[in-house]
């Protein structure tokens, strides 16, 4: 059976969120702070807001089994200003627990400054892609990475992302990825900056 991507609205910003925070139970950088469940939430929503809101969602599967988050290149660096704008504030209350980490400052801090120099020509930021664990394994990822890389040829931009996990750096090179960063922060902290150039 061809699963669907459908392209999700707000409405459905819970299911979403939902399917990220499934998707990213083990994520090293959220486990390595040991986050309680209202700020986790707030870590998986913001972006799922911003992209309602600056870009799109895409997900494939009944019930979202899988989420991806792009955003244009151009409208990717977000502030306050942008969460508020988007109607993020709660969430983005939540996220100051996680600022007040160090750690977490600092990948933050990287990745900001990494956006706001990238010299790779228009691009999409990939903020997310996640699949609900009992749905890993079967490929739904690759489909919406290989819907995005579509768009992202037809539109002749390059694909920017980070993962913090060394695992997921081989299936992206798969899709034409390569890491133009690799940093490491603190003892338990890696981060992954890979773009796929334009078309």
């Amino acid at each position: 059976m061809v699963e669907q991507i459908t392209r999700a609205d707000k409405s459905e910003l819970s299911e979403v969120a939902d399917t990220l925070i499934r998707a990213f139970e083990d994520d090293p950088m959220i486990r390595s702070i040991g986050l309680p469940e209202r700020v986790t939430r707030a870590v998986y929503t913001v972006p799922a807001i911003l992209g309602f809101e600056y870009g799109r969602i895409e997900t494939i599967g009944e019930g979202h089994q899988g989420v991806m988050v792009s955003i244009p290149g151009e409208r990717s660096v977000f502030g306050l200003r942008q969460m508020i704008r988007a109607g993020a504030l709660r969430e983005a209350l939540g996220l100051l627990r996680v600022l007040m980490n160090r750690t977490m400052r600092n990948v933050f801090s990287i990745i900001e400054s990494d956006h706001r120099n990238l010299d790779i020509g228009p691009y999409i930021y990939l903020a997310m892609l996640g699949v609900a664990p009992e749905h890993q394994g079967r490929g739904l990822g690759g489909v919406l990475l290989r819907r995005l890389c579509a768009r992202a040829d037809e539109e002749q931009k390059a694909i920017y992302l980070e993962t913090q996990t060394a695992d997921n750096e081989k299936p992206y090179e798969h899709f034409g990825f390569e890491t133009i960063k690799h940093v490491r922060i603190g003892e338990e902290i890696e981060l992954w900056e890979m773009v796929r150039p334009s078309a």
